[in-house]
């Protein structure tokens, strides 16, 4: 059984004369067999609909509230600097 203590982790990188280009895509024959994307999103456009419908919602409640703070008159109780009781 080979030791493998000693196999490097990252294998060195090759000499800049041998790398070749790889295309990252794969390669298709003709435009027109290719769907371009009409199938694929169909089904997860009613997620992506109700995700903002849902961050929306969360909007429109944090302006209620802020909207009903706002109106709410505070609490004021009559204060005076020189008053000896709250020194």
């Amino acid at each position: 059984m080979p030791d493998e203590s000693v196999v490097p982790l990252i294998p060195p990188f090759p000499s800049r004369a041998s790398i070749t280009p790889i295309p990252s895509f794969p390669r298709h024959g003709n435009m027109d067999d290719q769907r371009l994307g009409s199938g694929r999103r169909k089904g997860k456009t009613w997620v992506l609909i109700l995700s903002y419908a849902f961050d929306w919602l969360i909007l429109v409640i944090c302006g209620a509230v802020g909207y009903v703070l706002g109106k709410i008159s505070p609490n004021m109780r009559p204060f005076n600097l020189e008053d000896p009781e709250i020194s």
